[in-house]
């Protein structure tokens, strides 16, 4: 589907808040296309989710997951929606909610 093609899909479903469609691994532009939709069609991006396992016990598979994690909170940052549910990363590593530059320069020391 077209990003217009979601927003109106969304809409005519009476959706006014949304999961954002779109990871981390987008294209600009697309999220770009995605977000102007959103705001055309009056729905509110309410969660760019990020549904990993940040807690993994492997090291390699939990690194990757917190990455991902920060990436994703970089997309929500991005698209500049304050309203965005991605508090999960930062309650699990157990930092304040602050800009995505603090929480990537944080270390994470998870057993």
């Amino acid at each position: 589907h077209s990003a217009k093609e979601w927003a109106e899909t969304m809409q005519a479903l009476g959706c006014r808040s949304v999961v954002f469609p779109l990871d981390c691994s987008a294209d600009e532009a697309l999220v770009d296309e995605y977000v102007k939709e959103a705001k055309a069609h009056d729905l509110l991006v309410a969660e760019v989710g990020i549904w990993r396992n940040a807690l993994a016990t492997d090291p390699a598979e939990r690194r990757k997951n917190i990455d991902y994690s920060i990436a994703q909170l970089g997309l929500a940052e991005r698209i500049d929606n304050k309203d965005v549910n991605t508090f999960e990363l930062v309650e699990l590593v157990g930092v304040d909610m602050v800009g995505i530059s603090d929480i990537a320069q944080t270390p994470y020391a998870i057993a």
